[in-house]
Order: C-alpha cells, then sequence, then structure tokens
C-alpha cells in the first residue's frame, strides 16, 4: 500500500513540484525585473550625478580661471597705475632737467672743469638714471621723420623735408605712453 500510495502520490507531488518551481521562476523573474527596474532607476540617477558632477566642475574650472585672469589684470592694471601715478611728478623733474641742461650750455669755459659743476652734472646724469629705471624713456628727434604722435613742430626752416633739423625741447615716453613730445623745428624741404 505504501508504493501505492507513492505511486499515486508521485503525479501529485510532481505536480506540486512543478507548481512550485513555476512559482520560483515566477517570483526569480519578478525579482529580476524588479531588480532590472531598480538597476535602471539606479542607472538613471547615476547618470545624473554624472552629469551634475561635470557641470559643476566645469563651472568651477571656469570660475576658478576667472579668478585668475582678474588677479592678473588686477596685477597689470596696479602696475600700470603705480607706473603712471607719478607721471606730473616726473614731468616737473623733466623740466628742471631741462633748465639744467640750458643751464650748463652757458657755463662760463673757465668753471665748466670745477669739481662743483662736476658734481652737479653728476647729480643730473642720477637724475636720468633713475628715470630710466622707471621706464622713462627719451623720443629720437634729431634726424627722424616727423611723428606728430611725438614730436610737437614749433617751427619749419630750410632742410629735408618733414624730417626734424632741431630739437628745443627732448620729448619722454613712459612705458608705451607718451609723456610729452619733443619740441622742435623740421625741414620745409627748401
Amino acid at each position: 500500500m505504501t508504493d501505492q500510495n507513492t505511486n499515486q502520490n508521485d503525479p501529485l507531488l510532481e505536480k506540486l513540484k512543478q507548481v512550485q518551481k513555476e512559482t520560483e521562476e515566477k517570483e526569480n523573474q519578478e525579482k529580476k525585473e524588479i531588480g532590472n527596474k531598480e538597476m535602471e532607476k539606479v542607472l538613471q540617477e547615476l547618470e545624473e550625478v554624472k552629469k551634475l558632477n561635470d557641470m559643476l566642475t566645469e563651472t568651477s574650472k571656469r570660475a576658478l580661471a576667472d579668478l585668475q585672469n582678474y588677479k592678473k589684470r588686477s596685477e597689470e592694471e596696479k602696475k600700470v597705475f603705480v607706473q603712471y601715478a607719478n607721471a606730473n611728478l616726473i614731468l616737473e623733474i623733466l623740466t628742471t632737467l631741462d633748465n639744467f641742461e640750458r643751464a650748463f650750455k652757458n657755463i662760463p669755459e673757465d668753471l665748466k672743469n670745477t669739481d662743483f659743476i662736476k658734481g652737479i652734472i653728476h647729480i643730473e646724469k642720477g637724475l636720468y638714471t633713475t628715470l630710466e629705471k622707471a621706464g622713462v624713456k627719451p623720443i629720437k628727434a634729431l634726424g627722424e621723420h616727423l611723428d606728430t604722435n611725438l614730436h610737437e613742430t614749433l617751427m619749419e626752416g630750410p632742410g629735408e623735408k618733414d624730417v626734424v633739423i632741431e630739437e628745443f625741447e627732448k620729448g619722454y615716453t613712459l612705458g608705451d605712453k607718451i609723456l610729452r613730445p619733443a619740441k622742435v623745428k623740421v625741414g620745409n624741404g627748401k
């Protein structure tokens, strides 16, 4: 009887095993689908986080570059400001040096070689050296073609047309700016 029961139960047992297996497969399939959906959701969120990270990285790089450019620009502006802030003082010093030059042209011969005059000439040269270190440079004029940006024509006279034949007052630049143009006499072509 046991064998018979076992045989009778076999189809039932088989059926039960099959139903159980199908149920497990269905549950696994559902879990996979849920897992796949969850995975897709996680991957989508990860992609969004990556995009946000890229955007924030790019924004921070731009902000850093802007800050560095601002610092460079500020430093340049500061240098330019400092360089040109003393322009009026430099012009006054140049006027004084012009007066020295005029005075030296009129020193009597017997005084030119005295230690006192040599000392004053040495001081004058020192002032020119100091101005040169500050970026002040003389504008070349004699023999040059007239450049209205660099030369101010006060007179014309016989000589090659538009060529500087005499310099009344030296011109100077400070960096790339003209402090004062050279005051000159130019040839009129006669």
